[in-house]
């Protein structure tokens, strides 16, 4: 069911630039005035549940019924916000003539990001090319348990195809509140240790340096690069936490990313290290 209107003129759909707000409007559109008269029997019903729990002295289990009503909301809103969520997407893959999936599979990605965690998924995969290199965008999500609570993460993944071949690297912005390591810690220029973490496999790292050099991270400080980064094989990855929820945010990122590959492209294409294995530390 497509749930955003089409123009009958031209058979296209609208574009979307905020998904909150899209979402909302949607929300209201659809439900037309049985909106308020669904907020208006549900506040009777959850006046009506709390009354019988006051009157007759039942379980605070039934209060749980009084909840009921607004649940429902929530769950038919969050379906209409799921599919512009998707249509946002494949409005920016075909405004570039990519492709887009509405699935990946996170088994087959080699970051240390995907083997964190519980339930991963990966949704609305946009494939096409930069400056003659694939570029992915992806979002992925996964539980991590925290105590006795399960918390659902997410990242919107940037991934470049590059030409070189690299040790498995892993940046870390210390401001992050995730912190992976690919190996053992290496020594950072004094100025940019209260900034990054960098690691790689043992004995790798003097390659590592000589791709994260004292100019890539006086870059990476100067553009106010907030997310980490990881190199694995012939990829360069950026992750951004959270979700993009409007068109000029992933604009945005988006210039990030291809800038970030036009710095880093030299080194990257011409480095031709062999495979260092599977590594899956963390700090």
């Amino acid at each position: 069911m497509n749930l955003i209107k089409t123009n009958p003129a031209n058979n296209e759909q609208p574009p979307i630039t905020d998904i909150d707000q899209s979402a909302q409007m949607l929300f209201k559109e659809t439900l037309g005035r049985k909106l308020w008269l669904i907020i208006m029997l549900g506040v009777i019903w959850s006046i009506g549940i709390v009354g019988i729990y006051w009157n007759f002295n039942l379980s605070a289990d039934v209060l749980g019924l009084a909840i009921l009503p607004w649940i429902g909301l929530l769950y038919y809103y969050q379906r209409i916000r799921q599919r512009i969520y998707a249509q946002f997407w494949q409005q920016f893959a075909k405004s570039r003539r990519w492709r887009y999936e509405e699935r990946g599979d996170p088994l087959q990605e080699k970051a240390l990001l995907f083997r964190q965690g519980r339930r991963p998924e990966i949704h609305h995969v946009t494939t096409g090319t930069v400056d003659g290199r694939r570029l992915r965008i992806f979002a992925f999500q996964f539980t991590l348990k925290k105590g006795k609570q399960s918390v659902r993460c997410g990242y919107i993944v940037f991934e470049f195809t590059t030409f070189g071949y690299f040790p498995h690297l892993y940046l870390n912005r210390r401001s992050n509140s995730f912190n992976y390591s690919a190996g053992v810690s290496v020594s950072l220029p004094s100025e940019f240790e209260e900034f990054f973490t960098l690691s790689a496999p043992r004995q790798y790292e003097i390659e590592a340096l000589q791709i994260f050099t004292p100019n890539v991270l006086a870059y990476l400080l100067d553009s106010k690069l907030k997310h980490d980064l990881e190199l694995v094989d012939q990829e360069l990855l950026m992750f951004v936490p959270g979700q993009i929820k409007t068109r000029t945010q992933l604009e945005t990122e988006y210039k990030t990313a291809c800038d970030l590959m036009r710095v880093l492209a030299p080194v990257l294409d011409r480095i031709k290290f062999s495979p260092v294995g599977d590594l899956t530390h963390r700090l």
